[in-house]
């Protein structure tokens, strides 16, 4: 009897045992179970505030975009007279620069713009002076003669410009050597542009109406051109634009000291010209205290009778205007040549013809008279 008692005894004790650890076992799944549970549940919070923050992102990017486009609809042809401010340094580097900065700019097409940039340019070159030529309109015009002429692939340099970070540094970083297109051609660099411009612009401008940008849109060219070490470097700057008021032209009213506006000799391109001029003086009072209109210059014309013709209708439509505006018609002439149209998109008349040399070297004397004199 006392051997089963002891028995019984283990037995009850292992059964006890065993219950206990049944306990354990079971409070332990109950917690895994729990803790699994609690795990799901903060997860399935986590994706829900997830999808809150995204849809929130969302609709915010929609308000931003909706606000963009209800400022371009509301403008009236008039979506960039809006100010947000420019960069700390701009008014300082402005006052501080000493060498001209030319933009070569209309807001008509077919007036010369680019042959006039690239030959002046080509001008300021050839005479020993350290010249930079930024080609700002996204079609290459006088890119694709640079690309020609050296052999280079198409490229769009000038897009990193518009970057709110660019300075002097990176314009320096993107140009392209030009001194190989002629003899004597020592400081002559080219900063390319191509089709990708095209969405720079667009999206320079989307960012700034959404309130995206750190600064007024209108500045990120100044930036890098007004850069001390860029001004210090060149002795002349030079702006072939865009027959339009996108981007890359209300950049270049900011980034220069003088505006030189090309016009064939008709009504239409004359009156285009004085509201341009109307405009340059309306960015002076608004953006840039230093701008000035250097000149409009007469371009392709055909004969004596229509230039006189030219010249007074500009001279009535800048006297009509309100308030006039000062009459800047140059005594240079742009003629119509075969030397320019038999290097079109190939060369630079300048660097090829003594009679292309005359018209540039007397149309950069008359402008530079007016720029001491202002």
């Amino acid at each position: 009897m006392g051997d089963w008692a002891r028995v019984w005894a283990l037995l009850s004790q292992l059964r006890g045992l065993w219950d206990e650890i049944a306990w354990l076992v079971t409070g332990a799944a109950i917690v895994l179970g729990l803790a699994f549970q609690a795990g799901r549940f903060w997860e399935r919070l986590a994706q829900r505030r997830e999808r809150t923050e995204v849809k929130e992102l969302a609709e915010a990017e929609v308000k931003q975009l909706n606000d963009a486009l209800t400022a371009f609809r509301r403008s009236d042809g008039k979506i960039w007279r809006g100010q947000q401010g420019a960069f700390p340094e701009y008014r300082d580097w402005l006052q501080r620069v000493s060498i001209p900065i030319i933009a070569v700019a209309n807001l008509k097409g077919g007036v010369s713009k680019t042959t006039t940039a690239l030959n002046l340019a080509a001008m300021y070159a050839k005479s020993g002076k350290a010249t930079l030529l930024i080609d700002l309109d996204w079609q290459g015009s006088a890119s694709e003669v640079f690309g020609r002429k050296l052999e280079l692939e198409a490229t769009s340099d000038v897009d990193f410009l518009f970057a709110p970070s660019a300075t002097g540094v990176e314009l320096l970083a993107r140009r392209t050597s030009a001194a190989r297109l002629a003899r004597g051609l020592r400081d002559f660099d080219v900063v390319r542009a191509y089709k990708s411009l095209l969405e720079v612009e667009n999206r320079v401008m989307i960012d700034w109406l959404a309130g995206r940008l750190p600064f007024d849109a209108h500045y990120l060219l100044a930036r890098s051109v007004l850069d001390p070490i860029v001004t210090s470097k060149y002795q002349v700057i030079i702006l072939d634009t865009p027959p339009r008021l996108t981007t890359a032209l209300v950049n270049a009213l900011c980034a220069s000291t003088t505006v030189l506006i090309p016009t064939t000799m008709d009504e239409l391109s004359i009156e285009a010209a004085v509201t341009f001029q109307k405009t340059c003086r309306d960015y002076r009072h608004e953006f840039n205290p230093r701008l000035e209109v250097g000149g409009v210059v007469g371009a392709l014309s055909v004969g004596i009778q229509a230039e006189e013709l030219a010249v007074e209708a500009y001279r009535k439509q800048v006297q009509k205007a309100d308030p006039p505006l000062p009459d800047l018609w140059m005594e240079a002439r742009i003629p119509r040549r075969a030397d320019f149209s038999n290097v079109a998109g190939k060369d630079i008349a300048y660097l090829r013809s003594q009679n292309i040399r005359r018209i540039f070297i007397r149309l950069a004397d008359e402008l530079e008279k007016r720029r001491m004199s202002e």
